[in-house]
């Protein structure tokens, strides 16, 4: 009862937040506003669920995590929102650089807990570090827009993660990091990890603003924390001099030569990308406030801007052809995300692509199945309905 009551919730604000960005933009300003992902159609496919994560994992040369994608699957998307005309909702994403892919799902914060930690569990994953992340998730409200996700790869573990935030609060102000972390019990308030999770919220204020927290995990039940904060600037950018960005960077020990490329990649991607917004990720160390490393994410990135990016910048050069199988598959010209990576050392070669797609089938069963009909790759023909735009979902449906 209580998590419908909850789900309830969550829908509304889900609503009230698109009404605030819609038609209240000069009041959410920075904060929050529409991304471009959110005014073009989303991919619908035919073919059910599995049928087309199956696709994607001979793509990603990564046919033989079947099974356990299956298994993920089968345990996930009953959780999954479906609050878009009942169509269940599920995010993908492909890195150059490592074969693998990620997918994920969202629904309210208590909804997302609940099948997260019951299949953490069920993986025998029941550490210190997994009742951490439970407590730190349940610092934000239960309604609270949450995901669940999970990252398989060719030759190393899954990875599972959790991101609980701050996204259907289109006002915000800069204090949810420090008043969530302040919320967590004593016993695990007081560590090297939680000081710094603070202090490196602190840093990006007041230009970026609270979004949420990542937590991941392995099979060996190792936690990665990260922050992620976000800022909507159409005349700004958030890496410019004395810019909170720019100092983060810089307090990394970034070489000069390195901050030069990642400002000029920064520019090509901020002036070409659909929606002025940043998200940054940045992972918590125990050891030190500056992050380990951190990812610069970019809303609505051209994916041919991002090819000649990647050749210009000497990023992985198998680059290329994983954007142009991901834009095939997901019949679009730019991602919703992109995400490149930084550390001490400066830029990382390697990149990520996210975008999300409607299922009207979410059956999971061919992907296991091998008397299953031949998976269609992503460059044949497809008649495949472009569902309404997600979040203004009275509009009409269309076919490509």
């Amino acid at each position: 009862m209580k998590d419908a009551i909850h789900e309830r919730l969550f829908a509304l604000k889900l609503g009230a937040r698109v009404a605030a960005t819609l038609f209240l933009p000069f009041l959410t300003g920075p904060r929050d506003q529409l991304s471009y992902y959110e005014k073009r159609p989303l991919l619908t496919p035919d073919e059910p669920l599995g049928r087309f994560v199956r696709g994607v994992l001979r793509e990603q040369k990564i046919e033989h995590k079947a099974a356990e994608v299956k298994e993920f699957l089968d345990a996930a998307m009953p959780a999954a929102s479906r609050v878009y005309l009942g169509k269940a909702w599920l995010q993908l994403s492909v890195a150059a650089g490592e074969d693998g892919i990620g997918l994920a799902i969202f629904n309210s914060n208590q909804r997302i807990q609940d099948a997260f930690f019951a299949y953490l569990t069920s993986l025998g994953i029941d550490t210190e570090a997994a009742r951490f992340s439970r407590a730190l998730c349940q610092t934000l409200s239960p309604s609270a827009f949450g995901m669940l996700r999970a990252e398989f790869f060719a030759d190393e573990p899954t990875r599972y993660s959790i991101f609980p935030g701050w996204l259907l609060d289109p006002f915000r102000g800069h204090g949810g990091f420090a008043e969530s972390l302040r919320a967590l019990p004593a016993a695990v308030r007081d560590t090297p990890l939680v000081r710094n999770a603070e202090r490196l919220a602190a840093m990006q204020a007041p230009d970026l603003y609270p979004y949420g927290y990542g937590l991941s995990f392995t099979a060996g039940g190792d936690i990665e924390l990260k922050l992620y904060t976000t800022r909507y600037d159409k005349q700004t950018s958030p890496l410019g001099e004395g810019s909170c960005l720019r100092r983060l960077i810089a307090a990394m020990g970034v070489p000069a030569a390195e901050m030069r490329r990642i400002q000029a990649l920064h520019d090509r991607m901020w002036e070409t990308c659909g929606t002025k917004a940043i998200q940054v990720s940045a992972a918590v160390s125990d050891r030190q406030v500056a992050p380990d490393r951190l990812a610069l994410l970019y809303c609505g990135a051209d994916l041919e801007v991002t090819k000649a990016a990647v050749r210009e910048f000497g990023l992985v050069p198998e680059a290329a052809a994983v954007i142009d199988a991901f834009g095939a598959r997901m019949k679009v010209d730019r991602a919703m995300y992109l995400g490149f990576g930084v550390s001490a050392a400066g830029l990382s070669k390697r990149m990520k692509l996210y975008d999300a797609a409607f299922f009207r089938d979410a059956s999971t069963s061919v992907l296991t199945d091998d008397a299953a009909a031949p998976v269609a790759s992503s460059s044949a023909p497809r008649a495949v309905e472009q569902a309404p735009r997600p979040f203004l979902a009275s509009l009409r449906a269309r076919r490509s």
